[in-house]
């Protein structure tokens, strides 16, 4: 246990070197002393006008993400192929053998909990580091219960 304590402090103090700008490393000390690094917006400039209200924040900044992505934008040449493509129907196979319908595998587990980063714990306040050297046996707890709730028809009750 302890070797591996080591090994895991070693990898994470590796990140730092001397191009690593120093916001970085105070995020990483902040994470190590288990302290939110996260900056909530606190203000929202538009128009000369500023928002300092979470709601009005998130409203202006939907209306202007749905304002840009809206077809007021497209081509008038390109319109009428995103017409006709909107208004064919998407033909989906009667299988549930599609990759993204089939359980999920352990070796996918490992590798999808080795690519994330070390990141401030969520609502249950589980590290990934506790995650990422969990037994062999507890993995494929983790992996049964992962796969009972992907594999349900109600995603809020179990199988």
């Amino acid at each position: 246990m302890h070797q591996s304590q080591r090994s895991s402090w070693r990898s994470y103090v590796s990140k730092i070197s001397s191009n690593t700008p120093s916001r970085r490393i105070w995020n990483m000390l902040h994470k190590i002393q288990g302290k939110d690094t996260r900056q909530p917006v606190k203000h929202l400039k538009v128009n000369n006008s500023i928002i300092t209200d979470t709601k009005e924040i998130a409203d202006t900044l939907g209306s202007t993400i749905s304002y840009n992505s809206s077809s007021r934008h497209y081509s008038t040449n390109f319109l009428p192929h995103k017409t006709a493509a909107e208004k064919q129907d998407i033909q989906f196979p009667l299988t549930d053998e599609e990759s993204y319908n089939l359980p999920i595998s352990l070796s996918e587990l490992k590798n999808s909990m080795n690519a994330a980063h070390d990141s401030f714990p969520g609502r249950d306040f589980i590290h990934y580091q506790l995650l990422k050297h969990l037994p062999q046996s507890s993995l494929i707890i983790l992996l049964n219960l992962l796969n009972k709730y992907w594999l349900s028809d109600n995603p809020h009750q179990p199988g």
